[in-house]
């Protein structure tokens, strides 16, 4: 039979048994950065296209803060598996981690991916590892327009007249494709970012900006390749990352704890949220038909699509499986 072992007495292992740190004299923060990056709460996008877990801005800022001001918190590590996302979101990323990097010592481990927006963000630490296979580097932007003028003509029936105020009141509207003037000026800030992009990392690295630019261009790196590149310090895993966070802290094996950011949900929480969703969920159906369910997942879908065109993206736009 399966050995079991019930909740009360699984809570009641110490961190001793369960081979965990136990140490008094200071706590390594690792912050968890994973998913697609975007303004706002981390949470999870059903969209088809751009569908997985995401990244907030906000709670990786308050994770960052919590780690920052703490007076326990004697290095940082932030843990990141990220394709990218929004280059705004990933910018403002990094700027957490530069406040935290001025008071007191950052290691960034990359997991599987940490690419685009997600190197982005690890600019700024002192030491970047990353294992051999890591996907990284992916620097480049681009922007996306999408024009759903036939969709709502041709699938759903509905036409548009439109009076604006100036030529580019309409730009983003997604009905109307985009003119010479108002492709120019995408293209425009898509250069402007990208340049900002390289500037950023040759800052942070040491490089000049053609040296940069020679590795950029949206090609992408594995974690060995990146470290002969310049991208990347140390090869090794989150264990290498935080013993690397205790030496630069001062801190010897056994005498530091690890502190887990943003605080995991408890089996309670993610009960309660799963429960709502159900609710939610049924509540939905019983009100709605078919039809009406039909149109707004299109309209939700379409949503998803439009909100990344008001913004360029540093976002590694496929999915990699390594066997």
């Amino acid at each position: 039979t399966l050995p079991t072992t019930g909740l009360g007495a699984y809570v009641r292992v110490s961190d001793a048994d369960a081979g965990l740190p136990t140490g008094s004299d200071g706590d390594i923060a690792v912050v968890y950065a994973v998913g697609n990056i975007v303004p706002g709460k981390s949470g999870y996008d059903t969209s088809p296209l751009f569908g997985g877990m995401t990244l907030g801005t906000e709670t990786f800022r308050q994770a960052m803060q919590e780690a920052r001001t703490s007076e326990r918190v004697r290095a940082v590590v932030v843990r990141i598996n990220s394709p990218g996302g929004f280059a705004p979101a990933a910018d403002a990323m990094l700027r957490e981690v530069e406040l935290t990097a001025r008071e007191k010592p950052v290691i960034v481990s990359m997991g599987d991916v940490a690419a685009s927006g997600g190197y982005w963000m690890a600019m700024a630490a002192d030491t970047i590892v990353a294992n051999p296979l890591t996907l990284t580097g992916s620097i480049g932007v681009f922007s996306l327009f999408v024009d759903a003028g036939d969709f709502f003509a041709n699938k759903l029936g509905i036409t548009h007249e439109v009076l604006t105020t100036s030529p580019y009141a309409d730009m983003f509207s997604a009905i109307e494709p985009l003119s010479e003037a108002e492709r120019a000026l995408m293209q425009r800030s898509t250069d402007q970012t990208y340049r900002r992009f390289l500037e950023e990392v040759a800052e942070n690295r040491g490089m000049t900006v053609d040296a940069v630019d020679a590795v950029a261009q949206g090609r992408v790196w594995r974690g060995v390749q990146a470290q002969e590149a310049g991208l990347v310090d140390v090869l090794g895993t989150l264990e290498t990352a935080i013993r690397l966070a205790a030496e630069r802290a001062g801190l010897e094996e056994g005498t530091y704890r690890i502190r887990i950011l943003p605080r995991p949900k408890t089996v309670l929480e993610q009960f309660n949220e799963a429960l709502q969703a159900r609710i939610a969920s049924a509540w939905f159906q019983f009100r709605t038909t078919p039809a009406e369910r039909a149109v707004l997942e299109h309209a939700r879908v379409l949503h998803s699509l439009t909100e990344r065109q008001a913004s360029v993206q540093a976002w590694l736009p496929t999915s990699f499986t390594i066997r």
